[in-house]
């Protein structure tokens, strides 16, 4: 997957005040595409970590790119807390990952889902897993927020969506950090 931050940032051109949270190793690369793409007026790049509270605060925009399939259900809903807390207060969550099919409506081309099918297998040995579109929405909701769209790349096979939540007040009791 190949998307950097400034196509994820150009893909939310209503979203005035986007922020970027990277680690140390990616920020200057990461920063370089912001600026390179013009976008650096309503782009910042921060370093930070997602799993704890330690990320900037006031963004319209939070992005998260090939994260939660990193991750445990628990540890997922917690990372989306904390940015949905951070964020502004009408602020939404982008999220860039790889969905799985739910297999029991899956064609029956198998090659049709084959990518996908691997790289579930692949994250199952570390201590992520691929989830599908009902299991995302579960953390979003989990977390307190409305999963609003999900957009599918333009690359079919690969599964990859973005998944974009706003916080949903009927959603947040017992949500804070």
């Amino acid at each position: 997957m190949n998307s950097s931050p400034a196509d994820f940032a150009r893909s939310a051109p209503d979203a005035p005040r986007c922020q970027v949270v990277t680690t140390g190793i990616r920020l200057a690369g990461a920063a370089g595409q912001i600026t390179d793409a013009g976008l650096g007026e309503r782009c910042t790049v921060v370093a930070g970590d997602f799993r704890t509270e330690s990320v900037p605060q006031g963004a319209d925009l939070s992005m998260l790119k090939n994260v939660l399939h990193d991750w445990p259900d628990e540890q997922c809903v917690r990372i989306l807390i904390n940015r949905a807390a951070a964020g502004a207060p009408d602020g939404r969550i982008s999220v860039l990952t790889p969905v799985v099919p739910d297999w029991a409506d899956a064609p029956d081309d198998p090659e049709t889902y084959r990518p996908a099918a691997i790289a579930d297998m692949s994250m199952m040995s570390v201590t992520g897993r691929g989830r599908t579109m009902d299991e995302f929405e579960r953390l979003f909701t989990a977390a307190g927020l409305r999963q609003d769209r999900a957009i599918p790349l333009e690359m079919p096979s690969s599964g990859y969506r973005i998944l974009e939540g706003v916080r949903d007040p009927a959603l947040t009791e017992g949500t804070t950090r």
